[in-house]
């Protein structure tokens, strides 16, 4: 559980809501984070109706007040990466940042929350999430 950048609380029925959800790690000094940010917008906007959404947890923002989520809401409407963007919590933390090395890093999950392929650690261009999406959503129809 945590919140969004709003202070609103969330659990983990947000991944129940899709087949698919895609978890980018971020932080609001990541260069790579912020390059690859309207690709993620794009892809998540383009992909809405396949049962699948992005989610950002903003590794450096514990609380709606403090100032990285400040950056934040300017770095997402700068990028159009208007996808969810949650706050780190102690149970983010102990349930699996805790074992991030680098930022980016991503995680595809299913409705449940299990984690469906390895993380995929470093930035990538909108075609190659796409290809990756789809290679997952392939997976999750089986």
């Amino acid at each position: 559980s945590t919140t969004d950048l709003e202070g609103n609380p969330v659990d983990e029925s947000l991944l129940a809501q899709y087949d698919l959800t895609m978890v980018n790690v971020w932080t609001t000094y990541c260069g790579y984070c912020l390059k690859e940010m309207p690709d993620l917008g794009e892809l998540s906007r383009e992909y809405a109706d396949k049962d699948f959404q992005v989610i950002g947890i903003i590794s450096d923002a514990r609380s709606a007040d403090s100032d990285e989520s400040k950056a934040a809401v300017d770095i997402i409407e700068r990028t159009k990466a208007d996808y969810t963007h949650l706050l780190l919590s102690d149970s983010m933390i102990d349930s699996f940042v805790s074992e991030i090395y680098a930022i980016p890093t991503t995680i595809f999950v299913d409705s449940t929350g299990k984690v469906l392929c390895s993380s995929i650690v470093g930035s990538n261009a909108k075609e190659s999430w796409a290809g990756a999406v789809d290679k997952v959503l392939e997976h999750v129809a089986e």
